[in-house]
């Protein structure tokens, strides 16, 4: 079965959503690991940013992904300018630290 197609939204409370996408595997990870790179690239970030973004992402839906699925959203903010990551637990509470 394939995994569902990321949403591209156009506003979340007042900055532009680029992606939504549900993460529930560790393949879910790894897309979000390409998208993160693609996202970072198409705003501007030089190319060492855009591996700095994609690994942080993909470690911490890797490292909070283990308790209960996600979701994951980028968004670009205009004031300040700033691209928002936000990981969303589908459960009430977000996963304790495993460390």
């Amino acid at each position: 079965m394939n995994p569902p197609a990321p949403r591209v939204h156009r506003r979340t409370a007042g900055a532009s959503a680029l992606l939504v996408t549900p993460l529930s595997t560790e393949q879910d990870i790894f897309a979000l690991r390409r998208h993160a790179k693609t996202i970072a690239s198409a705003v501007g970030l030089d190319d060492r940013d855009q591996v700095r973004l994609a690994t942080a992402v993909s470690e911490l839906g890797r490292d909070l992904l283990r308790p209960s699925a996600m979701t994951a959203m980028f968004s670009l903010q205009r004031k300040p300018a700033a691209l928002r990551t936000l990981l969303h637990w589908r459960t009430t509470a977000p996963p304790a630290a495993s460390r």
